[in-house]
């Protein structure tokens, strides 16, 4: 949101926050929310909301069930939009949201793969061998792109993380939270991995983790098929990213920022990924002309 709205981290009131949420307990913010002074509190079902409104203040309840992300998405984003006067416009972006599922499973038909992809995400460090945790955040994502967790069948086996559960896993596709590739796939530890060998390492984009998921959740989704199934998707996640700045907020992205929000120089060497290049289909044409 720096690109769209750059003046607001000029603005430090918003960002001088040093001490005011320091906390004693559950509850002991309660006091200092009356610093931030908002037209209203935005929280999920339960902790401190049936307080903040005990004692008056304005709260807003948004469903935060970490096992329905669509349920979870459409609640704030009605939430935050009649927050914002602006109902008509959250429908909208529901409708796109939903929309953007369809034509993924139009275009991907994930019923369709007979033999589906196991992929595990890992978040490690070469440097660092006693950090290492897996699994991290794809759970609702695999489905839709046509994906089977790495993890099934061996689910008590990582519930403590070590080199030896991740090998043991041994998945078709790795999603690389921690570190480049490249470092992962020098790591000895990982070398007899099938995804290692075959150098099906990726680093997610940037924008993952945006808290915007009604935007950007069917923007991962797509990202992930189009990684682990590249013959069967035409490569659109450029395309989309762009259109969901230029759409949403009149903001014109550029290719160096796209470039670098899809981690483009740590993943060009890994197949498939030259898809995401912006040069993709010049490249293409070109080949065709030279056969």
């Amino acid at each position: 949101m720096s690109w769209v709205y750059p003046q607001v981290l000029t603005q430090d009131h918003f960002w001088d926050i040093k001490g005011r949420l320091r906390t004693h307990g559950p509850y002991g913010e309660i006091e200092t929310l009356f610093a931030f002074n908002p037209g209203a509190y935005l929280g999920p079902i339960g902790g401190p909301m049936p307080l903040i409104r005990r004692v008056g203040l304005p709260a807003l309840y948004v469903n935060w069930k970490d096992e329905d992300w669509d349920e979870q998405s459409i609640t704030q984003t009605r939430v935050m939009s009649a927050v914002a006067g602006q109902s008509e416009w959250g429908e909208a972006l529901i409708a796109r949201f939903r929309q953007a599922y369809a034509d993924l499973e139009r275009d991907l038909k994930p019923a369709s793969i007979t033999h589906k992809l196991r992929v595990l995400g890992v978040d490690s460090s070469s440097s660092n061998r006693a950090y290492l945790r897996v699994g991290v955040g794809y759970d609702p994502f695999k489905p839709r792109a046509g994906l089977r967790d790495a993890r099934e069948g061996y689910y008590p086996l990582t519930k403590v993380t070590d080199a030896e559960r991740i090998l043991a896993t041994d998945p078709d596709l790795i999603i690389q939270w921690g570190e480049r590739p490249q470092d992962f796939m020098n790591d000895p530890r990982w070398r007899g991995l099938k995804a290692v060998q075959e150098r099906r390492v990726y680093r997610p984009p940037v924008w993952w983790p945006n808290p915007e998921a009604i935007l950007f959740n069917p923007l991962k989704v797509r990202w992930l098929a189009e990684v682990a199934y590249p013959e069967r998707l035409k490569p659109r996640v450029r395309q989309l990213f762009r259109d969901i700045f230029m759409l949403d907020f009149g903001y014109q992205v550029t290719d160096d920022q796209i470039d670098r929000e899809l981690r483009l120089e740590e993943n060009k060497n890994q197949p498939g990924f030259e898809r995401f290049s912006r040069d993709y289909k010049t490249t293409i044409n070109r080949r065709q002309n030279n056969d």
